[in-house]
């Protein structure tokens, strides 16, 4: 949304509502930061504090689990937000986004090649309209084990069937597509909408 407003804009507002908003402090004058963040954070604070279309992001300090738990539900669960970053200059930094799960059913595979022939690459997903249509969803490859996608690549191609659809998988192999039947959880961050 933010690239197509600024790259065609169709009025002088559009680009008013366009905001940016300071977390971090990479470089100054092309040297590296190499500071804490709690410095970080007081230098963007002091420049861009008052900023209304250039503004820092807004930031607390936490000072337990419990805090950070408190701002995940008031500003992630209740308002909206995508999630929260969290930073210790002690044990690291932190992104905490909510999590949730959808029921989708497969509908087409892939093999992996070369020396992870034999285990199943990736699966397609849908999910059922109201309408009874399959709407295709998404594509899931990651958290299998081999063993998994040994025994889930030999059950996909006995349930392959003759589709007229064809859809293509990131390494652009065909999906040879199965009788929609088996039903997985998967599990997500956040949906995002790919125009067709």
């Amino acid at each position: 949304d933010v690239t197509s407003l600024a790259r065609q804009p169709e009025s002088n507002e559009d680009l008013s509502r366009l905001r940016f908003a300071v977390f971090d402090l990479i470089s100054i004058n092309d040297q590296p930061v190499e500071q804490e963040f709690t410095q970080s954070a007081e230098q963007i604070q002091k420049w861009f504090g008052n900023g209304e279309r250039v503004h820092s992001v807004e930031s607390v300090r936490a000072k337990s689990s419990r805090d950070i738990s408190r701002y995940f539900q008031d500003w992630v669960v209740d308002s909206g937000s995508e999630g929260l970053v969290v930073r210790s200059d002690t044990v690291g930094n932190f992104k905490v986004k909510p999590r949730h799960t959808l029921d989708a059913t497969i509908i087409g595979f892939t093999e992996n090649s070369d020396d992870r022939a034999g285990m199943m690459h990736d699966l397609l997903l849908a999910v059922m309209r109201n309408d009874g249509a399959l709407q295709v969803l998404c594509r899931v490859g990651g958290g299998f084990s081999d063993e998994d996608r040994r025994h889930l690549l030999s059950d996909m191609k006995d349930m392959v069937v003759a589709s007229e659809y064809a859809e293509v998988n990131s390494d652009h192999d065909a999906y040879p597509m199965v009788e929609p039947k088996w039903v997985v959880e998967i599990s997500f961050h956040q949906l995002l909408s790919q125009p067709p």
